[in-house]
């Protein structure tokens, strides 16, 4: 038998519509507004609810429609480390010593100043799971128009790909279920 090592992977959904979410917030309160009217009528689902519920839905909808989900993988335990050695934290950043790396280089590791490190960027797919193009021209359009909270995922997946313990994933829930669907 052959020993094939295959690096952990890591799905990062990137919205790129979050206009969407200030009125979904909006549509949140509506819905939270008619069910405490409801309730005080004793009439919990009444249309009022109903169709404050149906925008909120339509709205994720909406959001899950713009998400792009990106797949990132580690890399080789080597070159992560010789990355770390170029890119050390910054003499006296907190942030930088905190993570023990100049946190500004993880845009190089994604690959959008079109710098020679291979990029941690494997894929991208849409919410139907077809790929989408996806190369380090776009990486770097992109990183200028995301806000800091949309790029923070992705920063912490490489951290968390490269840095942190690689266990085999679990998933409780789904123990769970195929356990009592076993039972039956």
């Amino acid at each position: 038998m052959t020993l094939v090592i295959k690096r952990a992977r890591r799905t990062v959904p990137l919205v790129t519509d979050l206009s969407l979410a200030a009125e979904h917030e909006r549509a949140e309160q509506a819905l939270q507004d008619a069910q405490r009217r409801a309730k005080r009528e004793d009439r919990e689902n009444s249309p009022e609810v109903r169709k404050a519920a149906a925008r909120v839905v339509e709205l994720e909808d909406a959001m899950r429609a713009v998400t792009i989900y990106v797949e990132l993988e580690a890399w080789q335990r080597k070159r992560w480390a010789e990355f770390r050695a170029a890119h050390p934290p910054k003499d006296g950043d907190e942030v930088d010593k905190a993570f023990d790396i100049d946190v500004s280089s993880v845009d190089k590791a994604l690959g959008s100043d079109g710098s020679t490190w291979p990029r941690t960027i494997v894929g991208a797919y849409d919410h139907e799971d077809n790929p989408v193009e996806f190369d380090g021209a776009t990486w770097a359009e992109i990183t200028e128009e995301i806000s800091q909270a949309q790029w923070e995922p992705f920063f912490f997946a490489v951290l968390g790909l490269n840095q942190k313990s690689a266990d085999a994933p679990f998933s409780l829930a789904a123990s769970r279920v195929t356990q009592n669907s076993d039972a039956t």
